[in-house]
């Protein structure tokens, strides 16, 4: 028997020695270009059929973040992210108008059901503003009679609906919201806003005292340095009675001298919910990925801050509580596109140093990109500031009604935002684009005989 196996093998040397070499060929290219699809760890760039768009670029590794084996993109995928930003602007074209039966001959046209009917990532040649990879005469499907329903947009041409309209979120355009706003002020008389009161409902949501601790009172390590309890005994943190222990305690009881993340959420759940959503944190809500580095952004950033991992501590710090820091120079040791080096020659960086006296008519980047919102928490009512900025950052529409309007009426706050140019220098001037939406709204109103 073993003698017959050796002549076979003799007689068939050469066909084996052509399978062992495919067989060596198949495995060199599977650990090249196939061992990503194995190994958590291995980058996955290698296997994209394109490039991703730039709400979605940081977790390029990640493919598990919007793909299910042999499932593609669900749309439940999309609704982890993007759900609650929804929800918070009422999005009008809501999935229960579609899936009224009344409407099933417009779904024939362009199902409105799906994100990816109108998000389809990896299209890099057919991706315009905001992802959207359908043409920008989509609209039509389902509003093809608005020309003879509005004289206002009798010789409108579909391609240029989104110059004024934003598909999700139209409520600074409603009429009855323009009609209320019409006629308000460059500047408002009286400035609005929220105050900050987690200091004061602290105690009431973590059900537990806030009886401000002295450094007698800090449970730290004995060597611990003089410095950083200084800065903690005059931080909002001492003040509240947060003890060293409660954020560099391990589960285990030991001491972790550079607690994660996840600490900072024992207290500030909500905060860090917004974070983990937004551009700053959203690598960090993917299993396997590192924090995002100023470095790996496509936007303008600083050189040396290129290697700077983006933590809470990144912009809050560990023991000393600057709201100044925070809320702007924590913002330009990054950035530097022409918005952000602008803003220190701005009226609203002059604002921002004017006294105490003034502070609620003071503006920093945060103001505008991480604004305040009231929430109920717990039965508890809050002010929280907004980590998630990309709630408000695109379109820079969205900002009209809970940043702008603070402070400015409602035609100078669309304006504003309308004029490239304008936003380019951080605002020093007057909009030199006149957005034509409030005088079409107003001749509309007055058809109506809803105003003079």
């Amino acid at each position: 028997m073993k003698d017959r196996f050796l002549v076979w093998c003799w007689k068939h040397a050469r066909g084996l020695g052509f399978l062992f070499a495919w067989v060596v060929i198949c495995l060199a290219i599977f650990v090249y270009h196939g061992s990503p699809l194995v190994f958590v760890k291995a980058d996955k760039s290698k296997l994209m059929p394109n490039i991703l768009i730039d709400g979605h670029y940081q977790i390029v590794e990640s493919c598990s973040a919007c793909h299910k084996p042999f499932q593609g993109v669900r749309q439940e995928v999309c609704a982890d992210c993007h759900a609650q930003e929804l929800k918070e602007v009422n999005d009008s074209h809501a999935v229960k108008k579609f899936r009224d039966p009344r409407n099933a001959i417009k779904l024939e046209k362009i199902n409105a059901l799906e994100c990816k009917t109108c998000h389809d990532d990896h299209k890099p040649n057919i991706t315009g503003a905001m992802g959207v990879t359908v043409e920008p005469i989509f609209c039509i499907h389902c509003h093809d009679n608005i020309a003879d329903e509005r004289a206002s947009h009798k010789d409108f041409d579909f391609k240029k609906c989104r110059q004024c309209h934003n598909y999700h979120d139209n409520t600074a355009l409603y009429e009855n919201f323009v009609q209320k706003h019409l006629d308000e002020p460059k500047n408002l008389e009286k400035i609005s806003g929220l105050e900050r009161n987690f200091k004061t409902v602290y105690p009431e949501i973590m059900n537990r005292s806030s009886t401000p601790l002295t450094i007698e009172k800090q449970n730290g390590p004995e060597n611990s340095d003089k410095k950083l309890i200084k800065n903690w005994v005059e931080s909002t943190h001492a003040q509240s009675g947060v003890n060293c222990r409660d954020c560099h305690e391990t589960e285990d009881q030991s001491w972790n001298n550079k607690p994660e993340n996840r600490n900072c959420a024992k207290c500030h759940s909500m905060e860090m919910k917004g974070f983990l959503k937004s551009r700053h944190g959203m690598r960090l809500n993917q299993k396997n990925l590192s924090p995002m580095k100023p470095g790996m952004a496509r936007a303008s950033m600083k050189a040396e801050a290129s290697e700077k991992e983006l933590t809470c501590n990144s912009c809050h710090g560990a023991h000393q509580f600057d709201t100044r820091s925070a809320e702007i120079e924590s913002c330009l040791e990054c950035h530097n596109d022409k918005h952000s080096i602008a803003f220190k020659k701005s009226t609203h960086f002059k604002l921002w140093n004017l006294k105490e006296g003034t502070k609620k008519g003071r503006v920093s980047c945060a103001n505008c990109h991480f604004p305040r919102k009231k929430i109920r928490t717990r039965g508890i009512n809050r002010v929280l500031i907004d980590h998630n900025q990309n709630n408000n950052l695109r379109p820079n529409q969205k900002m009209i009604r809970s940043v702008c309007m603070n402070c400015h009426g409602f035609k100078f706050s669309l304006n504003a935002l309308s004029d490239q140019g304008l936003i380019e220098n951080n605002f020093m001037g007057k909009p030199k684009k006149i957005s034509k939406i409030p005088e079409m709204v107003a001749r509309e109103l007055r058809k109506k005989g809803a105003i003079k």
